[in-house]
């Protein structure tokens, strides 16, 4: 893990992370929704556009876990009939 420092909204937050590259890519994605939010309703507090953020990147993460729990049950799906029979007594 090593030290990270994001700006979000002029606010500075340490934070530990495990990757670099991700975690300002997530805090880019965090400040570009946040400012979406103020262009959109200007009077919004700042607490108000984090939270409808929040709220945005929860519904997106639902819908890809949804998504994938899908598609990891169609893989069983197809896993098991595609996989050769074994027999006991082999000839």
């Amino acid at each position: 893990m090593e030290l990270l420092k994001v700006r979000i909204f002029g606010e500075e937050y340490p934070l530990r992370v495990e990757d670099k590259h991700t975690t300002l890519e997530a805090a880019t994605t965090v400040e570009t929704l946040m400012k979406s939010y103020r262009v959109k309703a200007p009077d919004l507090s700042l607490q108000q556009c984090a939270v409808l953020s929040a709220i945005y990147l929860a519904e997106k993460n639902k819908l890809v876990e949804s998504r994938l729990n899908e598609l990891i049950t169609e893989i069983k799906r197809l896993n098991s009939i595609t996989k050769p029979e074994t027999f006991d007594n082999a000839e």
